[in-house]
């Protein structure tokens, strides 16, 4: 009997050391994760096309054609969302900056069922040519669109390292 109490207070004894120890798996659970305002896991509103033309298209015509360009990736995403093509979001964008018309101008004109053809005529635009720079720009967006979406969900911690 005493030697079976003497090996329950071995066990128990060499056991609270490793159960006094902290482990830490890298991951904690706090009141900022659950719609506080620090902490947790914060995502970008950005999905990969409205990004991807945002990096393919430069800045000087994001101005031109009046998008703002504190959000070029938010306005191309709604542009897709009513229902606007990438190739077609390209030669709008090409149309407005060779033109000076505002994309939103050339917008609705497509939207009331005008050829992308046609409105290149009526702008004196060779439709042809604007198309091929299109398509060199449309595989731009494609390769972006591609790598943006490898990078897995566009997650970033609240603050920079995880650390607050």
């Amino acid at each position: 009997m005493r030697i079976a109490a003497a090996v329950l207070l071995l066990i128990i004894g060499a056991a609270l050391p490793v159960a006094a120890q902290s482990v830490d798996f890298g991951a904690a659970v706090g009141p900022g994760m659950f719609g506080g305002k620090d902490g947790g896991v914060q995502k970008s509103t950005a999905v990969p096309l409205g990004l991807a033309f945002s990096l393919c298209i430069d800045t000087g015509t994001w101005l031109r054609v009046g998008v703002s360009t504190r959000a070029p990736a938010g306005e191309m995403d709604n542009w897709a969302a009513r229902g606007a093509y990438r190739l077609e979001l390209i030669l709008l964008v090409r149309l407005a900056d060779k033109t000076g018309k505002t994309l939103d101008f050339l917008a609705s004109r497509r939207a009331k069922g005008e050829s992308l053809r046609g409105m290149a005529r009526s702008l004196s635009l060779d439709y042809d040519a604007l198309y091929e720079a299109a398509l060199i720009d449309e595989q731009c967006v494609r390769e972006r669109t591609r790598e943006l979406g490898r990078v897995s969900s566009f997650e970033s911690t609240a603050t920079p390292g995880g650390r607050p």
